[in-house]
């Protein structure tokens, strides 16, 4: 099952929690073999259900993540590193043993819109993001291939183009998707602004998707018409996908 992409929005580095929040370590671990949560069972041989996972995080006293921890396969600790002239911006992440002498893998313009950011945590590449002057992401770059964003007068995102050479005209619940010689066209359906449905031609036949997601506004299961299937989209605690089927 492919997910749709998200629209973009302001890029962020971390994410806390409101200053004065109490800052204990935050184990998530969804649903273990057992039928209580009692931190006993907090192992990584008792954790059950498709692609299970778990994750701790600890946070500073004003709310900051200061590390993650991967509890599963080798265990592995990532400290978070944050600029000591903006306490807040997210510097670099590391799983060494401190965060002096670290070469920042986030920058941020005076606004504080992202400027430059790591792939992923800890990675050597790095995307570069372009930003207008309405604050609106404009282009995203990584290596030499770039992805860009064109805005109506409204500040709505409007046009899409990514690097492998795929447009997409954004007008509603509506999309216009060009690549090449193939076009395709999907429509969102709303009931209270939550989307429950996707109509697509993307395979050559229409197709009708029923959907649900979280509160973010992310659909997360599809359940296709007319022969029912289903796909799942199955993400970490802070919206990380860990797989999809």
């Amino acid at each position: 099952m492919k997910f749709p992409e998200q629209r973009p929005r302001t890029a962020s580095g971390a994410r806390g929690r409101p200053a004065g929040a109490p800052s204990p370590a935050t184990p998530t671990a969804p649903r273990p073999q057992t039928a209580d949560c009692n931190p006993t069972g907090r192992t990584a041989s008792n954790l059950d259900g498709a692609a299970p996972y778990w994750n701790s995080y600890t946070y500073t006293a004003s709310g900051q993540r200061a590390t993650e921890k991967s509890n599963t396969g080798t265990p592995t600790t990532r400290t978070y590193c944050y600029d000591p002239a903006r306490p807040h911006a997210l510097a670099a992440t590391t799983t060494g043993a401190t965060c002096l002498g670290l070469t920042p893998q986030y920058a941020y313009d005076a606004t504080g819109n992202t400027t430059k950011r790591a792939e992923t945590p800890g990675s050597t590449t790095s995307q570069t993001l372009n930003w207008g002057a309405e604050g609106k992401l404009t282009k995203t770059t990584e290596g030499a291939t770039a992805t860009d964003y064109v805005y109506d007068a409204d500040g709505e995102l409007l046009i899409r183009r990514d690097p492998a050479g795929e447009t997409v005209l954004y007008s509603g619940p509506n999309e216009v998707h060009v690549k090449g010689a193939k076009k395709w066209a999907t429509r969102s359906y709303s009931i209270a602004s939550v989307k429950i449905a996707v109509l697509t031609n993307e395979s050559g036949t229409t197709k009708l998707s029923y959907v649900a997601g979280d509160g973010h506004g992310t659909s997360s299961l599809s359940l296709f018409q007319p022969d029912r299937d289903a796909g799942l989209l199955a993400v970490k605690g802070f919206t990380q996908r860990r797989s999809s089927w």
